[in-house]
């Protein structure tokens, strides 16, 4: 009965440490998408917006599963159909959670190496943002100006 008490004990301890510290919870997919302000140095220069309040850690390389079908060797193209294609708009509000996606999907992936992905930015500077957090993945940017698609949008929402 005494053990089970010690045990208990330890068990509370240990659980309070893990909700209080979540510092200490380095789970892959909260290693991409968490921010710090003491990463300073891995902040990204950007030209016509400051995204100075994103800063993602780098991801681990994903690789492909043994039975995964290589293409040539990083000689896939854009119009590959062997490859997967995922198209993502990315904009500041909802970055986050869009860089989160891309790290998922990459992570619960067989074949991550055989996954290309289209992004549309409304700023070009996201693009080095991307690629900084992840330097080994396939896409292509595609830029497009809000200002003359917010017209549409306004009138696409208002008519839901």
């Amino acid at each position: 009965m005494l053990w089970i008490m010690r045990f208990s004990g330890f068990f509370s301890a240990a659980m309070v440490m893990v909700v209080l510290s979540p510092s200490l919870q380095s789970f892959p997919p909260a290693e991409a998408i968490r921010s710090s302000h003491l990463d300073s140095h891995r902040r990204l220069s950007t030209s016509a917006h400051s995204f100075d309040k994103f800063y993602f850690r780098k991801a681990p390389v994903f690789r492909n599963a043994n039975e995964c079908r290589l293409s040539e060797l990083g000689k896939s193209s854009v119009c590959d159909p062997s490859l997967v294609h995922v198209a993502i708009t990315l904009d500041v509000e909802y970055l986050r959670g869009s860089i989160a996606a891309v790290h998922s999907i990459l992570q619960h992936s067989k074949c991550p190496e055989s996954v290309f992905f289209h992004f549309l930015v409304p700023d070009m500077g996201l693009e080095s943002l991307v690629r900084s957090t992840f330097p080994e993945l396939k896409f292509k940017v595609y830029y497009f100006d809000p200002e003359r698609v917010q017209p549409d949008l306004k009138l696409r929402q208002t008519s839901a």
